[in-house]
């Protein structure tokens, strides 16, 4: 029984980040699916994002976790801010374009802040360098954050400060958008000496043995 039920949270998964591609359609995708099983069906096929993006915080922040202040992109139901409160950080906000989700994430009662918006061209209505730290899991694939996202990101967070990233390898790989796009971003921005790559590596395990996981962190300089 287990097995039937990992084959249709994975064939749900999949049909979802292949079907949805645009902005608009993963929104209202997201809506229709945290109502109908989206964290059992993400824990279904052991979808680990939330705690490797863990983990790759915690290592940047060893002590005084407690202060460390963290923007969760595309924060969803609130796994990653789970993760994080787990491993000892208080100070969490969340950012999400689907408003359901949040509602959902807040039921699990980690984040300080719940901001209905998405990351696209233009800034937003966030201060710069308010974070410590801004994370995400499995947000760059079709229809959620597109390559010049990276910008903002660093826009908002403090000189010293990390954009700690995991994503499926494979999505990354096969998408334009990333392989080529989002590399080129963040290489103009290195040489500009605005940013270095801390950490570029891949993983076994980002779901179940079926994908690799992609873990990349970025300090603002």
């Amino acid at each position: 029984m287990t097995e039937q039920v990992n084959h249709q949270s994975m064939d749900k998964f999949e049909s979802f980040y292949r079907d949805y591609t645009t902005p608009d359609e993963v929104v209202k995708g997201y809506a229709e699916w945290v109502q109908n099983g989206y964290d059992s069906d993400f824990e279904a096929i052991t979808h680990r994002g939330h705690v490797l993006v863990g983990d790759l915080i915690s290592e940047l922040f060893p002590s005084n976790r407690e202060d460390v202040y963290i923007l969760d992109i595309a924060a969803g139901t609130g796994r990653v801010g789970q993760a994080l409160t787990d491993r000892g950080f208080r100070r969490i906000d969340a950012l999400d374009p689907c408003l359901p989700m949040l509602e959902e994430a807040k039921k699990k009662n980690v984040y300080q802040r719940y901001i209905n918006d998405r990351v696209s061209g233009d800034p937003l209505d966030i201060p710069e360098g308010t974070y410590d730290a801004v994370t995400c899991s499995a947000a760059f694939v079709h229809g959620h954050l597109p390559a010049e996202a990276i910008i903002e990101l660093l826009r908002l967070i403090k000189t010293g400060g990390f954009i700690a990233m995991v994503g499926n390898a494979e999505y990354w790989e096969a998408i334009p958008e990333y392989r080529e796009k989002m590399a080129g971003v963040i290489q103009k921005l290195e040489s500009e000496k605005k940013l270095k790559v801390i950490k570029k590596e891949i993983k076994e395990g980002f779901i179940g043995q079926k994908y690799q996981a992609i873990e990349l962190v970025l300090q603002k300089l």
